[in-house]
């Protein structure tokens, strides 16, 4: 089951936790869904892509208007807006539950460029 916490308030700004089984896999502030991985770890290498939960996806799909991925590794944040991500998801279990990855091509990188280029 995916909850959203009660708006918990950090450094000023309203924070809502994103739970899955009980577990934080991200949180909201303001219109942005984040998530804080560790890239070696969570991104796809085939197709090299970043993935959301589909549990967690379903939840915040209409409270958000984009989603940030912070890979902890490479200090490198990678940004798509909601529209985009829903356009371009493809749904996938590899035995981690239903997930919606989409490739890296479609996501912009802290510079603002895409990162495919």
């Amino acid at each position: 089951m995916t909850t959203l916490d009660t708006k918990q308030e950090c450094a000023g700004e309203h924070r809502s936790w994103v739970k899955i089984k009980g577990r934080a896999i991200g949180w909201i502030e303001g219109l942005i869904f984040y998530k804080s991985v560790i890239g070696s770890k969570h991104m796809l290498m085939f197709p090299p892509a970043w993935a959301i939960q589909a549990q967690a996806w379903e939840q915040v799909q209409h409270v958000v208007h984009a989603i940030e991925v912070h890979d902890r590794e490479t200090g490198i944040t990678y940004r798509i807006s909601a529209a985009d991500f829903e356009q371009f998801k493809v749904e996938i279990d590899r035995g981690w539950g239903r997930q919606y990855y989409v490739e890296l091509e479609h996501w912009a990188t802290g510079e603002g460029s895409t990162y495919g280029g």
